[in-house]
């Protein structure tokens, strides 16, 4: 409950930074004489009647994609099927696909008319401009618009893109900031988030929210990363 939450971080002189009540998780800061491990395993070894999970909340960069300005258009089109699954279809504008990355170029000539209104879970604001050049990458990858004589065509180059900032300037972003993009997007009844980031399997929080995008009918998508 309420009062054995605040006892624990009493104990541990933890400092409240978020928390997210669609899943219940808040997020601290330790001790300034403490490491976050071992603060999670003092808890674990404590409290273990209490705890559903406690974690280190995970750090991650996006993972890597080559700058080639063609690149999107290669092999990958091919190996995946692309062109006969486009003789069925391009992807539909009643899908949304939101791209939790380090922002969204909703300027660029290939992504203006796919873009809808996102947000910007760093400085809290519906700024999602792209700030490293990554997520805009991924937006094209995604729905670059498609048979437009002009740069690349997208995998379903008709579908909407939500642009969700959960980075920093550098890139770097908290599995816990991805959890509330999942949650922001299942809330507003998006089917598809991809996040280009190798986090989910080293986070509680985020398995969390991708369970609460799964039960309200979506899926979390996320990429392999690029160490073996």
């Amino acid at each position: 409950g309420i009062d054995r939450r605040e006892s624990i971080r009493s104990q541990r002189k933890l400092t409240k930074r978020t928390q997210s009540d669609k899943l219940g998780i808040e997020v601290y800061s330790v001790d300034a004489g403490d490491t976050a491990d071992e603060v999670v395993q003092n808890i674990l070894n404590s409290n273990p009647q209490d705890i559903e999970y406690v974690e280190v909340d995970p750090v991650a960069e996006p993972a890597f994609i080559p700058n080639d300005t063609s690149y999107p258009s290669q092999w990958d089109k091919t190996i995946q099927g692309l062109p006969a699954a486009w003789d069925l279809t391009t992807g539909s504008a009643s899908v949304i696909v939101a791209v939790a990355d380090s922002g969204v170029d909703c300027n660029h000539v290939d992504l203006s008319a796919n873009c809808v209104a996102g947000w910007n879970f760093y400085d809290n604001n519906a700024d999602a401009s792209d700030v490293l050049g990554h997520g805009t990458t991924v937006a094209g990858v995604i729905g670059a618009i498609g048979n437009n004589g002009l740069n690349t065509a997208g995998s379903a180059w008709n579908v909407k893109i939500m642009p969700l900032r959960i980075s920093d300037p550098t890139g770097i972003a908290y599995g816990s900031t991805v959890a509330q993009a999942i949650t922001y997007a299942a809330d507003r009844g998006v089917k598809v988030v991809n996040n280009s980031y190798t986090l989910a399997s080293k986070s509680s929080a985020m398995q969390s929210a991708a369970q609460y995008l799964f039960d309200r009918g979506g899926i979390l998508v996320t990429s392999a990363g690029n160490y073996s």
